[in-house]
């Protein structure tokens, strides 16, 4: 799907899996001539989900009766392969962005590898150089085993993670997964949220953090502070009068920076002549 200069890679992959052995393969290429089990996958889900809906597992209902559940430890040692090929737009992008991997995760594009992850509670964003518009390109992704991954952790003494929850103690998973005293452990790996490719903006506002400093007769004064991937931080006040947002931005690219002010008179005396003409007002 696509949208404006950016295309999700949700929707069907192959996925591959087998124990996490040494003879097990650690690259696309290996992968290729490994004999393991491969069935169809959805992004955004996880491993489990996939296997359900290929009849490797009981229905997720009946997964939850007896002792049905218990099926799963077996796959806990196992590493897992989400592969799916894509078209390069005619924009030609140049990031990649996970918006959630869990966890242990190497990321291959083309047989390369960009990248690898280990926290499956925030997004990843890799650099990537495709073939030309309408080429094929095939992205790899190898999950590891969260389970033998912990066993290389040391265990300090004054850590505690009840009876069978210490590998919870190291790895960036959802707490949940590891089993607690109301639910069973499902550790689980996956591409859980979507996968987008797009092209860079120039400059971007990410991660937007607001609190109001005052209310007035007149509307909320906010002060906005914003992490942004091409020039530095963004400080400064977003005003909100009734249904409008008004920010007045200034771009200055020599100092690396930007500045916010809720008065474009004020914020122009404040600049060099050369700088005052790249004032933008934005409306949201």
């Amino acid at each position: 799907m696509r949208q404006n200069n950016s295309i999700l890679l949700d929707g069907k992959w192959q996925l591959y899996y087998h124990p996490e052995e040494k003879t097990a393969p650690d690259s696309p290429e290996k992968l290729a001539a490994y004999d393991g089990e491969c069935i169809p996958a959805c992004v955004p889900g996880n491993v489990e989900l996939d296997m359900i809906e290929a009849g490797k597992l009981p229905s997720e209902k009946e997964l939850y009766f007896g002792d049905n559940i218990m099926q799963l430890l077996s796959f806990e040692h196992y590493q897992w392969w989400y592969v799916r090929e894509f078209e390069t737009p005619d924009f030609i992008p140049d990031e990649l962005i996970f918006k959630g991997l869990d966890c242990l995760a190497e990321i291959f594009l083309n047989g390369e590898k960009i990248g690898s992850t280990d926290n499956a509670m925030i997004p990843h964003t890799f650099n990537v150089s495709l073939r030309p518009a309408g080429e094929k390109n095939i992205l790899a992704v190898r999950i590891r085993s969260a389970a033998l991954w912990a066993r290389n952790c040391d265990r300090a003494g004054c850590l505690y993670g009840n009876n069978y929850n210490f590998d919870s103690l190291h790895i960036r998973k959802p707490g949940h997964a590891f089993g607690k005293d109301i639910n069973p452990r499902v550790l689980s790996a996956g591409i859980w949220k979507s996968v987008i490719l797009r092209k860079r903006p120039e400059t971007e506002i990410l991660n937007p953090a607001m609190y109001a400093m005052a209310i007035n007769p007149d509307g909320t004064f906010l002060w906005c502070e914003r992490t942004e991937n091409v020039n530095g931080t963004l400080r400064g006040i977003t005003e909100y009068l009734g249904d409008t947002w008004h920010t007045y931005c200034s771009c200055l690219l020599e100092r690396k920076r930007h500045t916010f002010c809720t008065s474009e008179e004020y914020l122009k005396d404040s600049l060099r002549p050369e700088e005052a003409d790249k004032i933008t007002e934005f409306t949201h």
